[in-house]
């Protein structure tokens, strides 16, 4: 799950609804289901959260490049992505940054 606090939510949320696909797999439960088709039995889920209060050039190449992506879908014009990217700007100038990732891990052993 991606969470980001903007000043303009409408569009975080346009530009984050981008990223869906990447949680579809883990909604309701998901994962035992394709574990036990391929004939695992799940072990236990995991989570492992990584934060970052700076802007730093990792997230300065993906989140742009997500609001470039919602752009090319029609999502969100090129001032809204403008936007998006000046508002990361801000944000980090005012020391108000944060993000935060949370990485699921979903394995199985053979049954």
């Amino acid at each position: 799950m991606l969470a980001l606090g903007a000043y303009d939510a409408e569009r975080a949320r346009e530009v984050v609804a981008q990223l869906g696909v990447l949680a579809d797999g883990l909604r309701g439960g998901r994962g035992a289901r394709e574990l036990a088709a391929c004939g695992l039995a799940p072990l236990p889920r995991r989570s492992y959260l990584w934060t970052d209060d700076a802007y730093g050039p990792y997230l300065r190449d993906l989140l742009p490049s997500i609001a470039a992506g919602a752009r090319r879908v029609g999502r969100i014009d090129a001032a809204e992505e403008a936007r998006w990217n000046t508002t990361l700007e801000a944000l980090a100038a005012d020391g108000q940054f944060y993000y935060g990732l949370v990485h699921y891990l979903v394995a199985g052993r053979r049954a």
